[in-house]
């Protein structure tokens, strides 16, 4: 039976975006296209996206899960390898340390982790949020550079934004959010401050 990349999606629980991800980063699929050019998934593509959450659920990077998937006799029982186990198989050490890379290849595929492992919601609050505070505490206190920070944010940004298309098509009343001001300064303001107490000394 072939399907669409959105209910592929639905049956494996594994977001769009990850998927497409997936098939361009490690070539899991080969999908068939339609006359207008929509991707078309079988029976076997759903199994290998189920084995490739099995493996990276057990610890297994994305690149090394995707190895075993595509070296497998799909229809075989799962026996899982730690080969590439990521470092204390944490989703905000591998992370933090791609954020840290200038590599956008190291950055995509620990996302990929994350969204393979976490719902969005986890994620953003899990993983997320706690890495990016991290990298400007560790910029304000100058054991990350500006570049990094820059570099990380960026690219997260970027690939969070994509995961946002359509969302203004809801049913639901639109929503605006806004926050008050805060008095309170930021590190990178802190930061600044300090500079410019030292420099008028």
């Amino acid at each position: 039976m072939l399907v669409r990349i959105g209910i592929l999606s639905q049956q494996s629980g594994v977001s769009a975006d990850v998927l497409r991800s997936w098939e361009r980063r490690y070539g899991l699929f080969t999908p068939e296209r339609t006359a207008g050019g929509f991707r078309l998934y079988t029976d076997d593509d759903l199994r290998r996206v189920m084995l490739m959450k099995d493996l990276i659920a057990a610890g297994v990077s994305p690149a090394e899960a995707a190895r075993q998937v595509l070296t497998r006799d799909i229809g075989s029982p799962v026996e899982v390898s730690l080969t590439g186990r990521l470092p204390g198989n944490e989703c905000r050490v591998a992370l933090a340390e791609a954020l840290r890379s200038f590599s956008e290849a190291s950055l995509e595929v620990a996302v990929d982790m994350v969204f393979a492992r976490l719902d969005l919601d986890s994620a953003i609050r899990e993983v997320f949020i706690p890495c990016l505070r991290d990298l400007g505490s560790d910029w304000a206190e100058g054991r990350a550079t500006i570049g990094q920070e820059h570099f990380g944010v960026n690219a997260l940004r970027g690939r969070l934004m994509g995961l946002s298309r359509g969302w203004d098509r809801g049913l639901g009343p639109r929503v605006v959010l806004a926050r008050k001001r805060s008095s309170v300064l930021r590190p990178r303001d802190a930061a600044n401050e300090r500079a410019a107490a030292t420099s008028s000394r």
